[in-house]
């Protein structure tokens, strides 16, 4: 992973005490782009967590492929926790 970027905890959740997960399936282009077609494989069963974790996740880079595997891509499943610390 070349850069990340974690959803934010929104205060209203905090505020409750909330602790939630979203699972999300992936692609990830050969440039290490995260292709825009992410899913929701678990919800959170709040709609607000699970898109902050969809944008958070747009916005990771990943290290390209080589050359080799050009136009090939990767997936993958990434669960985030909503939890106050």
């Amino acid at each position: 992973i070349l850069y990340l970027q974690l959803p934010p905890y929104p205060d209203w959740a905090r505020e409750k005490g909330l602790i939630a997960t979203v699972s999300l399936r992936f692609y990830v282009f050969h440039t290490g782009v995260v292709k825009n077609n992410i899913t929701v494989s678990r919800s959170s069963g709040y709609q607000k967590l699970d898109d902050a974790a969809l944008k958070a996740l747009s916005e990771w880079r990943f290290e390209p492929l080589p050359s080799s595997q050009y136009g090939q891509e990767q997936w993958g499943l990434i669960t985030f926790k909503f939890r106050a610390l």
